[in-house]
């Protein structure tokens, strides 16, 4: 009995090393994203994926980024429009009534919440004026889920950068 309980303790300790380290070496690594003169520092957990309508568009399991140039050749008077401003106009051209517009580093933000199919998302949408046009970068994820993940949806929109 003896040697059976012990043969049973070092498979336990074994089984909790193989855990433990799993779970270690499992952890997201950054991995940085490009897109024309945009990049920005998620981690391998996502994935580039084809989205209509949009320039680029990655994907997690918990969250979304979506991300759209608008280049001022194509708006009329775009290029003297401040940061802000295109924001405005993201918001009413999306009908999401009135938003207040927010500053963080080098961009500007607003949230909103939209219902999909039955979901409910929270949307943190980023506003960049690059060289030659305006980028929305929208970050989303569950709205049940928003409040965990605030801190990593920042994170990632604070990373954006243009060449």
């Amino acid at each position: 009995m003896y040697k059976s309980n012990k043969l049973f303790k070092l498979g336990a300790l074994f089984l909790a090393f193989i855990l433990v380290f799993t779970f270690v070496s499992c952890k997201a690594k950054e991995k940085t994203f490009s897109k024309l003169e945009m990049s920005i520092e998620l981690t391998d957990e996502f994935v580039e994926k084809q989205h209509v309508g949009y320039t680029v568009y990655y994907e997690s399991k918990d969250m979304i980024v979506v991300c759209l140039k608008e280049e001022f050749s194509l708006m009329s008077g775009s290029s003297s429009w401040s940061v802000d401003k295109y924001a405005q106009e993201c918001v009413k051209a999306n009908n999401l009534g009135s938003k207040t517009i927010e500053h963080r580093k080098n961009y500007a933000y607003f949230t909103f919440e939209k219902t999909l199919s039955g979901q409910s998302y929270t949307y943190v949408a980023t506003c960049h004026k690059a060289q030659d046009g305006f980028w929305l970068i929208q970050l989303a994820t569950f709205s049940r889920d928003f409040n965990k993940l605030e801190e990593d949806l920042f994170k990632y929109a604070d990373s954006i950068s243009f060449e």
